[in-house]
C-alpha cells in the first residue's frame, strides 16, 4: 500500500478508460486531485493514458466480462491506494451479431448462436463490478462510495440497428432505479446513470458521424459533466441522466399506467425480500 495516507485521496475505478469517455474522465478527475484506476483491455493506449496523466493513475488491464479479473484488479486498486470511492462504469460494446438474422432466410438449418458481446460487456460487466464495488466500499474508514455507469439515449428511445446494445443498457437503466434505494440506505453507496447521445469516439464509424448533423452530436464534456453531477452531489440517487448535446436532463419514472394495482406489483413485500437477501430492506413503503 500507498505511504500515503488514504484520507489525503480519492479513490476511483475507471473501465473503459483507455480511449473516449473513459479517458475523458480520468484527465477530469486526475485534474480535480484523484487517483484513478485505468481498466482497459487496450493495453498500449491505457499505459499511455497513465503516462500521460502522471504519478496519481495507474493502468490494469481488465477483461471485465470476467469477474475473476475483475475481483483481481479491485483487489489490487484497494491495496495500492487504500480505499475505493467512486466506479465508473463506462465499458460497452455494440451488437457484434444480427439477432434478426436476415441473411438466414430460406435456410433450414437452425441458426448459429448468437454473439452475446454486448450483454456480456454493457450489463454482465457491470453487476460484476457493482458486487465489487459493494464489497471494497465497505472497507472505506467511513463506509460509502459513488457508481455511475454509462447508458445511452437508446436505452429508452429505440435504436434498430443496435436492439441487443438498446436492451442490455436499459437493462442498466432498471438495476439502477431498482438497487440504488438498498444501497444508499444498507452501504451509503449511491448509483446512477448517464445516457449519452452520439459522442464521438473510436466506437462511432466516420461515416455515421459524416451523416449527423453536428448540432446532433453530444461532446464528451457534456457526459464528463454529467459524471461530475454524479460524483459531487451527496444524495443524487437512482437518477437517469440523459445528456444531449450541451444539455443534462432528469428522466422520470415513468407514470403507473393501473395506479394502485401497478404499485402494489413493485413494492417490497419484506418476508420476500427477507428470504432472497437474508434481510430485511428497511425501505420506506414496504409492506410488512
Amino acid at each position: 500500500m500507498s505511504t500515503q495516507s488514504s484520507t489525503d485521496r480519492k479513490v476511483a475505478i475507471i473501465t473503459g478508460a483507455a480511449s473516449g469517455i473513459g479517458k475523458a474522465l480520468a484527465i477530469r478527475l486526475i485534474d480535480e486531485g484523484w487517483h484513478v484506476a485505468c481498466c482497459d483491455l487496450q493495453v498500449e493506449k491505457g499505459e499511455q493514458v497513465v503516462r500521460d496523466l502522471g504519478p496519481n493513475a495507474a493502468f490494469f488491464q481488465c477483461n471485465v466480462i470476467d469477474y475473476d479479473d475483475q475481483a483481481r484488479v479491485f483487489t489490487e486498486v484497494f491495496k495500492k491506494w487504500g480505499r475505493l470511492d467512486a466506479l465508473l462504469a463506462n465499458a460497452g460494446h455494440s451488437d457484434r451479431g444480427s439477432i434478426y438474422i436476415l441473411d438466414h432466410r430460406g435456410s433450414s438449418e437452425i441458426p448459429p448462436k448468437p454473439p452475446l458481446i454486448s450483454t456480456d460487456v454493457c450489463y454482465k460487466s457491470f453487476l460484476y463490478g457493482v458486487q465489487l464495488a459493494i464489497h471494497f466500499m465497505r472497507k472505506n474508514r467511513t463506509p460509502g462510495g459513488r457508481i455511475v455507469a454509462t447508458s445511452t439515449i437508446a436505452s429508452v428511445h429505440p435504436h434498430q440497428t443496435f436492439p441487443e446494445y438498446c436492451g442490455a443498457k436499459a437493462a442498466i437503466n432498471q438495476f439502477v432505479r431498482t438497487a440504488a434505494p438498498v444501497l444508499k440506505l444498507k452501504d451509503n453507496i449511491s448509483l446512477n446513470a448517464i445516457l449519452p447521445g452520439i459522442v464521438i469516439t473510436g466506437a462511432v464509424p466516420q461515416a455515421s458521424i459524416d451523416a449527423t448533423d453536428p448540432a446532433h452530436i453530444t461532446p464528451v464534456e457534456t457526459v464528463v459533466n454529467a459524471y461530475k453531477i454524479c460524483l459531487d452531489r451527496e444524495n443524487l440517487n437512482g437518477q437517469l441522466i440523459e445528456c444531449s448535446t450541451d444539455k443534462h436532463f432528469f428522466l422520470p419514472l415513468p407514470e403507473m399506467a393501473n395506479g394502485d394495482a401497478t404499485k402494489r406489483a413493485c413494492t417490497v413485500w419484506e418476508p420476500l425480500f427477507e428470504a432472497k437477501h437474508h434481510e430485511r430492506s428497511g425501505l420506506d413503503g414496504a409492506i410488512q
